[in-house]
């Protein structure tokens, strides 16, 4: 394609247009977050990497339950209808405060049950009890994310982005070298603050709201969202902790650790397509109105998506040893053994992504949650049935094998819904 034309056709995108345009913060958070992984595994090896994990898996959840699910919601009511903006942001603003205050409540008075639950030990009931700094100041952080991301305001994202990739980066680091694994911890607990309060400086100067008042209209129309988005907010990380539980139970912590590590790098792998993207589809799946128009985007997406995910595993895959060595130590060479199937969930992860953006853009509630429940239950069964027969290659054969099955009954649910020739009927 010649250069005029290929300009044209990026111009005349919306989706490649705004994907560029997000480029720097995606860039950015990548180049960090391999920084990062590289700091942790030479300072606090596999178990610790471990640790680590579990420890931000137990704040992911208890951040995603303390936002009530409302986030995709505000994007969507944003999105919609931006006359009522102020009532939409005062209300999230609400919502998200009342549940984090009682989610931080209940996490300190269960902080010994939470620290036995994740290690085993009580040696983190202090640092469990200090969450609800990193409660707040998430909920919060992402709260007025989804606020930028609803009004369109793609700089005001960008920038909130980078502050938080940057300061979380810097806390980390920095709280690794002189105070190690615990140090850590609390790096991670503190990381968000400063983001978090330059985004309500953002939110007060852009978006002043004269009385915060949550209205009970916009509340119900939250609650369609809310059940959707806290059912994958709670599964997601919920899951991980699981069966890095299990991954401990059947082998060791070091081999929780090297499972740790592959987690990363596909977790930075899958950041680097969704966040560019993720800005763009559910203000878009929301705005389209018939089945003739979600059907086109659909097709756009894949054949933009399908390319780059495959050309992006076969990359990493040539080069695993390369980036093992580059990333971790020494001890995390058996990364390069299985992450092949990795490679491969990941690919049907985020295929199954764009079907589970649009179920959510349409309010599809009840399949929606089904899917979750269904994936999260598939999941379960065959990681207990894989880890004690295959060791730490079936932590990550039974992703690839459930990240397929989650794919394919999304696809034939879609296919039901709006694909089929002989379908009239509006997703």
């Amino acid at each position: 394609m010649p250069i005029k034309n290929t300009f044209a056709f990026i111009k005349n995108n919306l989706l490649l247009r705004t994907s560029i345009k997000n480029a720097s913060q995606v860039i950015v958070r990548f180049i960090l977050a391999f920084l990062n992984i590289k700091i942790l595994a030479y300072f606090i090896g596999p178990s610790g990497l471990a640790i680590i994990g579990q420890f931000q898996n137990y704040l992911q959840l208890g951040a995603n339950i303390g936002s009530g699910g409302i986030n995709k919601g505000i994007i969507k009511l944003l999105a919609d209808d931006k006359e009522h903006k102020s009532e939409v942001i005062s209300t999230g603003i609400i919502i998200t405060g009342f549940i984090t205050l009682i989610v931080s409540i209940i996490t300190f008075i269960f902080s010994n049950s939470i620290s036995v639950l994740l290690f085993d030990k009580l040696d983190y009931t202090v640092l469990i009890k200090s969450s609800s700094i990193y409660l707040f100041s998430t909920s919060l952080l992402n709260l007025y994310l989804a606020i930028f991301n609803g009004l369109q305001k793609l700089n005001l994202f960008i920038k909130t982005n980078l502050i938080t990739f940057i300061s979380a980066f810097l806390s980390t680091s920095l709280s690794v070298y002189f105070w190690g694994l615990h140090g850590v911890i609390w790096g991670v607990l503190l990381s968000n603050i400063f983001a978090a309060t330059w985004a309500t400086f953002l939110i007060k100067k852009h978006y002043p709201i004269n009385e915060m008042t949550a209205s009970k209209i916009t509340v119900l129309k939250l609650t369609k969202f809310s059940l959707m988005t806290l059912v994958s907010g709670i599964i997601s990380p919920l899951l991980i902790i699981i069966i890095r539980k299990l991954i401990i139970a059947n082998t060791s912590m070091d081999a929780a650790g090297i499972w740790e590590g592959i987690n990363r790098i596909s977790s930075n792998y899958i950041s680097l397509i969704t966040m560019s993207f993720s800005y763009y589809f559910l203000p878009r799946f929301s705005s389209l109105k018939n089945n003739s128009q979600i059907k086109k985007e659909l097709k756009q997406t894949y054949l933009i998506f399908i390319p780059i995910l495959v050309a992006g595993a076969i990359a990493l895959y040539l080069l695993r040893d390369i980036i093992i060595s580059l990333l971790f130590t020494e001890a995390f060479q058996p990364i390069s053994q299985i992450i092949h199937w990795q490679l491969l969930g990941d690919i049907f992860k985020i295929l199954a992504w764009i079907f589970a953006i649009l179920l959510i853009a349409k309010e599809k509630v009840k399949t929606y949650i089904f899917t979750e429940l269904l994936s999260f239950g598939t999941q379960i069964v065959l990681a207990f049935y894989m880890l004690p027969r295959f060791g730490i290659e079936g932590s990550t054969l039974y992703y690839f094998l459930s990240n397929l099955i989650y794919f394919l009954i999304l696809l034939l649910i879609i296919y039901y819904k709006l694909l089929r020739p002989d379908n009239k009927k509006a997703l």
